[in-house]
């Protein structure tokens, strides 16, 4: 892959944009099954021609995403606490948020150990995919220190999932964001394989 400048800044807006719209269109097919969604729509070039009708509203995975970013804006670092309160801060049940994920934010909002609750909601914490729904923000900001991005990533997920595999998840798909931000050209073989190399676990590596 070979980089390039001229564009970051469209891109940043681009990956972010993309999260936002991405996710409100996918919340019209949440719990339909990839069969039922093929038979509607044969191509995405189909859906995109005929998309879902209004209204469209985003989740509670970009609303999460933008406290990510309000949080790195005024840190520029991934402070877990404040990024929990900032999410707490931007809390609006009707966007759809899980319960494990709600219970946490009740609890931060009502001045209780969050910490601790997230921890035992479920046995050895949440690997659900909410973490790397929402952490494009972290990716784009440390694309050029692979290091940096894997701990900030990590830092991320920790108000709400404490599972390795959710963390895990996360720091994959910041890593994936960080090196399409800057790459003038991909090459899909070793794009993949950058990604296959940090794996640490057979759920993800596939060995």
């Amino acid at each position: 892959m070979t980089s390039s400048s001229p564009y970051l800044a469209d891109r940043f807006r681009g990956c972010l944009l993309g999260l936002v719209v991405g996710d409100a269109l996918g919340a019209h097919f949440e719990g339909r099954s990839a069969e039922g969604i093929a038979r509607r729509y044969r191509s995405p070039r189909e859906l995109a021609s005929k998309p879902p009708s209004a209204p469209w509203s985003y989740t509670d995975d970009t609303q999460m995403a933008i406290g990510v970013a309000q949080t790195l804006i005024a840190h520029r670092r991934i402070d877990p606490k404040a990024l929990a309160k900032q999410f707490a801060a931007n809390f609006e049940p009707y966007r759809g948020y899980g319960r494990g994920t709600r219970l946490t934010l009740e609890a931060i909002q009502d001045g209780l150990d969050h910490e601790d609750l997230a921890s035992n909601l479920l046995p050895g914490g949440s690997f659900g995919n909410g973490a790397a729904m929402r952490v494009a923000p972290v990716g784009l900001m440390f694309r050029h220190n692979q290091h940096l991005l894997w701990e900030q990533a990590r830092l991320s997920a920790l108000p709400t999932h404490l599972h390795p595999l959710g963390i895990e998840g996360a720091q994959l798909l910041a890593l994936a964001v960080g090196l399409a931000s800057y790459a003038e050209s991909i090459d899909r073989g070793e794009f993949f394989q950058i990604l296959a190399d940090r794996c640490t676990s057979a759920e993800y590596s596939g060995l």
